[in-house]
């Protein structure tokens, strides 16, 4: 099995924006690594006792390898590394992804010790420990990180959203002072301003329409 070492992408733009369903979708994807890390140490662990241990070992790094690929790198529909926070844990100080690179390679290496001789010598068993602890406590990082992105991505919509809401309501008030100007001018007309005054009173019910749906998505975000 040959796992090949990944390089980070260009990022898109600084504090990209991801919609809250891919969002989503990337902290399940960080969630079930951890969880795909403990099952490949297990199984390969299991292995000595079961020997179709090992099958199921192999297809779950396979799959780790996959996902983490796609966490990286990305394609056509998730983004990759597109924030800075997840750069930095990463490929920052710490130098994750080198020990997510070492941890493949490491299970790689016991699968396929296991494979040649049907049997683990103590030293991979050992490093197979150590390294599970190591690779939970990054993996737990890397989806840490993506929450918090999520509540960031969040609060930078709902402050947009409100933004709008009150641009809305500001032009409502102004073409509402407009309308009632307008009465006030077709009343003065008399029977020349009857079809003036109509539009008039178009005017101000739909800017009372908006006040109101704009009142409601306020309340509601």
């Amino acid at each position: 099995m040959s796992m090949n070492a990944f390089k980070k992408t260009d990022k898109p733009t600084q504090h990209a924006m991801i919609n809250s369903d891919l969002m989503v979708a990337l902290i399940n994807l960080s969630g079930r690594q951890r969880m795909l890390s403990q099952r490949i140490v297990l199984n390969i662990l299991f292995s000595a006792h079961q020997p179709q241990a090992i099958v199921q070992a192999k297809e779950a790094l396979t799959l780790f390898v996959q996902t983490h690929t796609l966490l990286v790198n990305g394609n056509h529909e998730y983004p990759g590394i597109c924030f800075d926070a997840l750069e930095k844990v990463l490929f920052g100080p710490d130098h994750n992804e080198a020990k997510i690179q070492q941890f493949i390679q490491r299970c790689t290496h016991a699968i396929d010790t296991f494979e040649r001789s049907a049997s683990l010598p103590e030293s991979v068993i050992q490093t197979l420990g150590e390294e599970a602890g190591m690779i939970v406590t990054i993996l737990n990082q890397v989806t840490m990180t993506y929450e918090h992105e999520s509540k960031r991505c969040e609060l930078v919509r709902r402050k947009k959203q409100e933004s709008l809401m009150h641009s809305i309501q500001k032009i409502a008030k102004e073409a509402k002072i407009v309308s009632f100007n307008a009465q006030v001018i077709a009343a003065r007309s008399g029977s020349a301003g009857k079809e003036f005054a109509v539009v008039a009173s178009v005017m101000t019910d739909i800017t009372n329409e908006i006040e109101q749906l704009v009142a409601a998505a306020m309340t509601s975000t």
